[in-house]
């Protein structure tokens, strides 16, 4: 099983924690612990909602990731692919670090059944696939908010360069992947030119190649299953959108789901510059809280909004915790791998 790898970082790490954790305490007292409370009492049962939300939401990028693995779709059960799914997500919650350590668990438990290339791949693609759809709506909500940021020069500034050099990544993705540019094997060769590395990329070359023709063939040779994995990746962030709208509509608040879309689009901009915050813990609630008043919502209902989507994460990262121990274990992959679940 992949550790990851420790160091004099530890210390540092702990304080930004310590940090994190006083920052959540003083939005609380900011809130007001009673009018915060009295926001989050208001979501009852239907947190129950918010929670099969994104179960579905999970489903549906397993089912995507599934259309990655191409021929070896039938040797990998779908019950098996949900539990290393949910156990990557559970450690990406601890960060970068952490979301590198559940992909490399995947891709280590994919080799048991295909090649390293075509395993490496697929988890590639899955990610690929997340990041891209996850900035087209990270576009689309700053988008939308440009109108509500008309009294900030600075912000619409910021906003508008966000907009543009995301675009230009998208575009340049997608240019990358239809002309097979070979930015994997063209960057090994570039590193390997230092002494240092050479024997390293020299090893591992054949491998990295195998891999890039992998992963332009996904979109080449199969791009009915490469869009339909797209869609089903895009149709799980929209699922985001809702619960924005189902949590609000839960706590007495109704935007839309333009507004919801808003919401989602800043919140996925917050993730992305507090991915390095262990947790994202504090800036995260802070942001809602921020981002809340672009709608009048109060900084209870802000932190309420951010608590009961943390606390879904927190339900689905305990699942994901308890998958990963299982799946990572000799026999638990050999258990799940024989019950065959629904094929696309």
């Amino acid at each position: 099983m992949p550790k990851i790898p420790g160091g004099p970082q530890s210390a540092i790490r702990l304080l930004a924690i310590l940090a994190s954790a006083g920052l959540t305490a003083y939005l609380v007292w900011r809130a007001g612990p009673s009018h915060l409370w009295q926001d989050l009492t208001k979501l009852g049962w239907g947190f129950c909602a918010v929670v099969a939300l994104a179960g579905v939401s999970h489903l549906l990028k397993t089912w995507a990731w599934q259309m990655t693995l191409g021929q070896a779709q039938s040797q990998i059960s779908f019950p098996r692919l949900v539990g290393l799914r949910l156990g990557a997500e559970a450690a990406g919650q601890l960060g970068v670090l952490g979301q590198a350590f559940g992909d490399s668990i995947r891709v280590s438990q994919l080799n048991r059944e295909m090649q390293p290339a075509r395993s490496l791949a697929s988890v590639t693609l899955d990610r690929g696939f997340y990041l891209v759809t996850g900035m087209i709506i990270a576009v689309a909500g700053v988008l939308a908010a440009l109108p509500a940021l008309s009294h900030s020069e600075g912000l619409r500034l910021y906003a508008g360069l966000f907009v543009f050099v995301a675009t230009t990544v998208l575009l340049l993705t997608l240019l990358a992947v239809r002309k097979r540019w070979p930015f994997l094997s063209g960057s090994a060769r570039l590193v390997g030119r230092i002494r240092s590395f050479k024997g390293s990329i020299e090893r591992r070359f054949e491998t990295i190649q195998a891999t890039e023709d992998a992963l332009f063939d996904f979109h080449h040779k199969t791009p009915r299953a490469f869009w339909t994995s797209f869609s089903l990746n895009l149709a799980g962030q929209c699922l985001a959108i809702l619960e924005v709208c189902v949590v609000l509509w839960l706590l007495g608040a109704h935007i839309g789901f333009l507004g919801a879309l808003i919401i989602e689009g800043l919140t996925k901009l917050l993730n992305a510059i507090g991915n390095f915050n262990p947790g994202n813990i504090g800036t995260y609630e802070g942001g809602n809280m921020l981002i809340g008043r672009i709608f009048s919502l109060s900084s209870a209902t802000g932190l309420a909004l951010a608590l009961a989507r943390r606390l879904r994460a927190f339900f689905w990262t305990l699942i994901g915790g308890v998958c990963l121990g299982f799946l990572t274990k000799g026999g638990g992959s050999m258990i799940l791998a024989t019950s065959k679940g629904p094929q696309p």
